[in-house]
């Protein structure tokens, strides 16, 4: 083997391997040691606000009835994040690797603490830097979505801790990396083609290489949402097995956020392909899906309930 070819050849395996290992601890890195920097991202910087004891309450039931050992109770982190979502990361999950860093955080919507509405929370409270006109019928309705029973809110608090009982971080990290390292091992291939080694080839060998890392991105845009959408099911199936409670939860939590996001999408200037939401107040598909359509989620446990009724 000539120099040159040694030379290539070993590129190529540490590129991989930097590749490889740059994409894995990408994803990883933020849902193990660095839980405590991505939580204070989260949240309110100035002043973080606490989490209620109200809902610190609920969540013990939660996890009471999702029989979570006393070790994973002590793993999850609860507090108070500056959306009107859930936020998620890190894992509990029993098997996973670097098992000195398994632990995870869960943030709540700031809704989920408030009693009521004030002047003064309304002024702050902003949606992609617009501030919302809540003397309006869809402002109106807006408030209305941030208020929910104890049982939706027991659901919202399920789902989660469901999410964070899965190897998701560990499974993205991996896709991660392995796409990446395939990617290097096409372009190196392509770029030292024998064939495309002559010059006037050269825009042809540059698009094909363009062409590779398009094609790997877009795989592993793919994978990564149809195992979201894949977790997404999985954990209202679980949620539901836990009773009639979390089914009626279910039905109001999703109704609730359905509205809230209907009201957004009449309050805000964006429209048609740009618009965040489509006028049911699911998430605006383009051309990826990045989740389960949330009306599809919410007829699910109507129809549990039906059934539980029946």
């Amino acid at each position: 083997m000539s120099s040159s070819k040694l030379y290539t050849k070993m590129l190529k395996i540490f590129t991989g391997f930097t590749a490889g290992s740059f994409g894995f601890f990408c994803y990883y890195i933020p849902n193990t040691t660095g839980l405590d920097s991505l939580r204070k991202l989260t949240q309110s910087l100035q002043k973080p606000v606490p989490v209620s004891e109200k809902v610190k309450l609920l969540f013990n039931e939660v996890m009471d009835d999702m029989k979570l050992s006393e070790e994973d109770k002590q793993k999850i982190q609860l507090y108070t994040c500056m959306r009107l979502d859930f936020f998620y990361a890190g894992s509990i999950w029993k098997k996973g690797i670097f098992e000195e860093f398994k632990k995870a955080i869960i943030g709540v919507p700031q809704n989920f603490n408030w009693e009521s509405l004030s002047e003064e929370i309304k002024q702050k409270l902003l949606f992609r830097s617009e501030k919302l006109d809540w003397s309006s019928e869809h402002g109106k309705n807006l408030e209305n979505s941030m208020f929910i029973s104890d049982k939706a809110k027991k659901f919202g608090l399920a789902q989660n801790l469901f999410y964070v009982s899965t190897f998701e971080p560990l499974y993205n990290a991996t896709v991660t990396s392995l796409l990446a390292m395939m990617a290097v091992h096409y372009v190196f291939f392509i770029l030292n083609f024998k064939n495309f080694q002559h010059e006037r080839f050269r825009g042809l060998r540059n698009s094909a290489a363009f062409v590779s890392l398009v094609f790997n991105f877009t795989l592993w845009l793919l994978f990564k949402d149809m195992y979201k959408c894949h977790l997404e099911g999985k954990a209202d199936e679980a949620v539901a097995e836990l009773g009639k409670e979390y089914i009626e939860g279910g039905v109001e939590y999703y109704d609730s956020v359905l509205e809230k996001n209907m009201a957004l999408q009449h309050m805000i200037p964006y429209k048609g392909f740009w618009a965040p939401f489509s006028r049911f107040g699911n998430e605006q598909m383009s051309l990826r899906q990045k989740h389960l359509p949330l009306s599809g989620r919410r007829d699910y446990f109507k129809k549990l309930l039906n059934e539980e009724k029946a």
